[in-house]
């Protein structure tokens, strides 16, 4: 009996210095508390309605190739032509006098390489006899040799002369609509654009339209290539045509403060003409948008996330941004109205940490 009781001082120690221990590990374990909230719907619809222009899709301003006088005009203002179409036919007589001498000239340089071939055999033939010198048989395969680079230069001139008489006439590069003409019968004109600045034709193509706005920087955050756009025009009162945004020019003008942003816009029978001026209403946000305090959101990797608490631990969440709000930013894709978002992550969290959510404002 004494043994046994000497033996319980120690017991109960170990006993005491467990429930110490225990203690201590369960706080090692605990939950850190963060502040959160949860996404807020953006509202309704908003949107914001601008001026545009509505530009043909593809245009070219036609000039003359060679100088001349205009013996036919056919087409006319409005005219619809197809690639390829005869719009003019141009009077160049000075070019066709040039290719009948250019073709002459062909014709006397295959003269003197015949004549040169003829004259290297009987020198060739003289030396393999010793009654040629080395020094005259050269000069004669050089003559030759001569004779035959003339030959060359006098195809590549009627080649040339060939093409300046294919451009008398003034062709379509592409389906269209002529917009402007300025030649008539008989006019005058000059195969040198910097002469003539003035062009022949201009054609546009309206099968397709670009529908062109002027964005202000405070709303190019929510306009993507592919969204559709609403269009009007007062010379059509109550219809609405849809466009879908196709480039923007990424540039802001210091002037204005707005971006050119360009929309594409079907136009089969070219209904709408060029150049009308109408009105886009684009949609700067919706109700499925969410917003979140802009202190949520951080960088990673290059790209927007933010934290929630799911499941008792902390994860991180890549996120798509809309406009920003000031205080407030848009939250496109990444999470949805029920999430828990932690305000002010700082940089110790890490994802998998356990935590508890405590809503911002609560006590």
């Amino acid at each position: 009996m004494q043994s046994n009781s000497r033996h319980l001082p120690c017991v109960f120690v170990s006993i005491a210095a467990l429930f110490m221990i225990v203690p201590l590990q369960a706080k090692a374990q605990a939950a850190a508390e963060v502040r959160t909230t949860k996404p807020q719907p953006g509202g309704g619809p908003e949107t914001i309605r601008l001026p545009v222009v509505a530009e043909p899709d593809k245009e070219a301003r036609l000039y003359a190739r060679v100088n001349g006088f205009v013996a036919e005009r056919r087409v006319d203002i409005g005219d619809a032509v197809k690639e390829g179409d005869v719009l003019a036919v141009i009077d160049a007589p000075e070019i066709e006098r040039n290719h009948e001498r250019a073709k002459a000239a062909v014709g006397q340089a295959l003269a003197r390489v015949g004549l040169a071939n003829a004259n290297l055999k009987r020198t060739q033939a003289l030396a393999g006899k010793d009654f040629a010198t080395d020094a005259a048989l050269d000069d004669r395969r050089s003559q030759a040799e001569v004779a035959i680079a003339d030959k060359e230069a006098a195809d590549a001139e009627v080649r040339r002369f060939d093409e300046l008489l294919a451009f008398r006439e003034v062709r379509a590069p592409f389906s269209g609509f002529i917009v402007e003409r300025n030649v008539e019968v008989g006019d005058l004109v000059v195969g040198d654009t910097s002469m003539n600045a003035t062009p022949m034709f201009r054609i546009a193509r309206i099968d397709e339209l670009r529908i062109v706005a002027s964005v202000p920087q405070s709303a190019l955050s929510a306009i993507r290539a592919g969204e559709t756009v609403k269009v009007t025009f007062d010379k059509y009162p109550g219809e609405v045509f849809s466009a879908k945004v196709s480039r923007q020019s990424q540039l802001v003008d210091r002037a204005s403060g707005t971006m050119r942003v360009e929309m594409a816009l079907a136009n089969p029978g070219g209904k709408v003409p060029a150049g009308l001026a109408g009105q886009a209403e684009f949609a700067l946000a919706s109700a499925q948008n969410l917003r979140l305090p802009t202190s949520a959101v951080f960088n990673r990797e290059g790209k927007p996330h933010v934290a929630v608490v799911e499941s008792g631990a902390v994860q991180f969440r890549a996120v798509t941004l809309g406009r920003d709000l000031g205080r407030l930013v848009e939250i496109r894709e990444g999470v949805t109205q029920k999430d828990d978002v932690v305000l002010n992550p700082n940089g110790l969290l890490r994802p998998g940490d356990p935590a508890t959510s405590k809503a911002a404002g609560a006590s």
